[in-house]
């Protein structure tokens, strides 16, 4: 790995090495001075002028962040100005791995936090690394978020710098907790409503990452008074933006939508604009249908709950079927995941409705189901 006394492929090479042995460095971490040479090594590496070398590097740290965690107090501070600097201004796939080390920290602090000790199930010191560095990292993730590539079809299982930010955002969000709103609805604010699609887009991409960390009583009034403007959002120009926005609704609708628990940001008041908006949003393209479906299934489970009682979802019940069914037999479907994911959700409805009130709605559309699933094949998932 020194430059002055090898290639660039056998540094390359020994980095690799590296990466792979760790696994089996314990002994060598546990000795200071040891420990201090491969840090050094390794940092000095990240600094290479080859772009690959580089990334090995950070891929290196990544994985001396999940083994060794317990070490990194001494090395925090440089570790921090190397990673930033590679997110902000590096070849994306050396800032993908500088985000991953930020990711892994996160995964180390959330399992301390729920279970008190580190896989081995020693007693592991927490030491609030992301605590500390929240001021400056979440800026810095938000910042990833403006970053998507204008011309990449919307597939959120692309992985790029936005993705990679997006990730970690939801990751920071676990680990903080509240004390991450004052920093990201400010972003949301200033952005949710410009010109610039990106901005649009990001603001949507922030909101929604932090939406599993914080408590409920913290997020429902800020989610009661953003609503409004993410179903306005749904019918955004942008494509992007549409595709991100019913992510985020679905979201919402997964972890702030529990009626029987006593919370829940759907009211009898705008219920009616969010199916609205949620059966117009089928016919959009077919990524922003996908993550529609995925929504009205995640706002008809938060139904499920209330047992034999009416459900204020049940007049709305025929209307969304139909919709789905519809949904499924959109001829573009098959050019996407489109049709599966809006028989899973014809499911979910079924499953979640109140079956006292629906059951005759549901005798009459099995003839109008059976014709969809002999015109398209068996479109309903076993089990």
């Amino acid at each position: 790995m020194n430059v002055a006394e090898n290639s660039p492929e056998v540094r390359l090479a020994a980095t690799r090495a590296l990466c792979n042995a760790l696994e089996f460095a314990q002994t060598n971490f546990k000795n200071e001075m040891e420990r201090n040479y491969i840090m050094k090594m390794v940092c000095e590496t990240a600094l290479s002028k080859e772009v690959d070398i580089r990334q090995a590097a950070f891929e290196c740290l990544a994985s001396i962040a999940s083994r060794y965690y317990v070490v990194l107090e001494p090395y925090m501070q440089a570790l921090f100005e190397l990673t930033s600097n590679a997110v902000k201004g590096d070849e994306e796939a050396v800032a993908l791995q500088a985000i991953a080390f930020w990711s892994s920290i996160c995964d180390e602090e959330i399992e301390l936090q729920e279970f008190g000790s580190g896989e081995s199930g020693d007693s592991v010191p927490h030491s609030r690394f992301i605590e500390k560095a929240l001021t400056s990292l979440v800026p810095m993730l938000l910042e990833t978020l403006l970053k998507q590539e204008e011309n990449l079809d919307q597939n959120h299982n692309i992985w790029n710098i936005a993705m990679a930010g997006r990730t970690c955002l939801k990751l920071v969000a676990r680990t903080v907790g509240d004390a991450i709103l004052p920093l990201v609805m400010p972003f949301v604010e200033a952005n949710i409503a410009k010109p610039d699609w990106h901005c649009r887009e990001a603001a949507a991409f922030a909101f929604g990452s932090i939406i599993e960390g914080p408590t409920t009583e913290q997020l429902s009034g800020l989610v009661h008074a953003g609503l409004d403007f993410l179903l306005t959002l749904m019918k955004d120009e942008n494509n992007h933006v549409k595709d991100t926005t019913a992510w985020t609704l679905s979201c919402i609708f997964e972890l702030l939508h529990h009626p029987a628990r006593g919370f829940s940001v759907i009211s009898a008041d705008n219920l009616p604009g969010v199916v609205r908006v949620l059966l117009e949003g089928t016919t959009d393209a077919p990524n922003v249908a996908e993550k529609v479906c995925c929504a009205i299934s995640h706002l008809c489970q938060g139904y499920e709950e209330a047992g034999t009682s009416s459900s204020l979802f049940t007049p709305y019940v025929p209307a969304i079927i139909e919709c789905l069914l519809s949904t499924a037999s959109r001829p573009d479907g098959n050019d996407s995941r489109l049709r599966s994911i809006a028989c899973k959700s014809v499911n979910a409805v079924v499953r979640y409705s109140n079956i006292v009130e629906t059951s005759q709605i549901i005798v009459q559309l099995l003839p109008v189901i059976m014709n969809k699933c002999s015109d398209h094949g068996r479109c309903f998932p076993q089990g």
